[in-house]
């Protein structure tokens, strides 16, 4: 499988609008696109939002990123400050995916790894992972592995608050064994606005 992140500002006080525009628009073209796994989008402040979507192939996700830029530039091209895509491979999926469960709360983490770092990638399922399955309103957690060498993380939890106490827990692992290997880190966090499932 395949991922595709985007990030999106617009100018202040246009995000609600674009939203509901979005809902009413973009998500029945989602729905028909062949391939689509998932699709989530996640508001990160009053003018920035990160929407992450999973597919069958790259070329998919790449079709998928154009399709949604298009529509972007489309519907909202005067109120965009700024817009990007990264797409990637699925390095990881875990946790609740069924439908009857939806997540509220939405983190997204960017990391740029130092030059030489590990492949951390059967670390984190062995050892960290258990550790999020352990946590009170934990849905599931999605890592890519971006084009541009970046690991792009998405955890799903049925409310801010229970994120909050999941961090300490989280965070000494995370600290030991991940932290040392990364250059930079971006976290972007909110109310998750949407998810479409199929398959």
């Amino acid at each position: 499988m395949h991922g595709r992140v985007g990030f999106l500002q617009v100018k202040p006080g246009t995000l609600d609008v674009s939203l509901e525009k979005a809902r009413k628009e973009l998500l029945p073209k989602m729905r028909e696109q062949p391939g689509l796994k998932r699709y989530t989008v996640v508001i990160t402040s009053p003018e920035t939002l990160v929407s992450l979507s999973g597919w069958d192939t790259r070329e998919q996700a790449e079709k998928a990123a154009e399709t949604l830029s298009a529509w972007v530039r489309e519907n909202m091209g005067p109120t965009v400050v700024s817009m990007e895509n990264q797409i990637g491979e699925v390095i990881l999926q875990r946790g609740q995916f069924s439908p009857d469960k939806l997540p509220k709360f939405g983190v997204v983490r960017v990391q740029t790894l130092k030059p030489g770092a590990p492949d951390l990638s059967e670390k984190v399922r062995t050892e960290f992972m258990p550790i999020f399955d352990r946590q009170p309103g934990f849905n599931s957690r999605v890592a890519i592995r971006t084009d541009g060498g970046k690991i792009i993380t998405y955890s799903s939890w049925d409310s801010k608050e229970d994120w909050e106490k999941a961090v300490p827990n989280l965070r000494q692992w995370a600290d030991a064994n991940i932290t040392p290997h990364m250059s930079n880190v971006e976290q972007h966090a909110g109310e998750v606005a949407w998810v479409v499932r199929k398959g």
